[in-house]
């Protein structure tokens, strides 16, 4: 996968992680296998927690500790990708 398909957060926060703090998260394209077990008719927070712990590889326990500014950007992505995978708001 190209560098330029990858969005990176650096985290005005860091979290800490299994090895250490982490400061910055990079989200791969999402896949359709990403929304998985996901409820596409309500979408909750932890449906977009999922999606965002799959796309950046953080497992939800860690991406729950991030800062409410951090988070903010983390579920953009989240919500984008489903709006895009629905086809509601996608930029075509």
């Amino acid at each position: 996968m190209d560098e330029e398909e990858r969005q990176v957060v650096k985290l005005k926060r860091p979290i800490e992680g299994p090895d250490g703090p982490i400061d910055q998260l990079s989200f791969r394209r999402g896949r359709l296998e990403d929304i998985k077990g996901v409820s596409v008719e309500t979408v909750t927070a932890e449906g977009l927690m999922l999606v965002a712990a799959r796309l950046c590889a953080v497992p939800t326990g860690i991406l729950g500790k991030l800062d409410q500014d951090d988070a903010r950007e983390v579920v953009v992505i989240a919500m984008r990708f489903l709006r895009a995978c629905l086809g509601t708001g996608a930029e075509q």
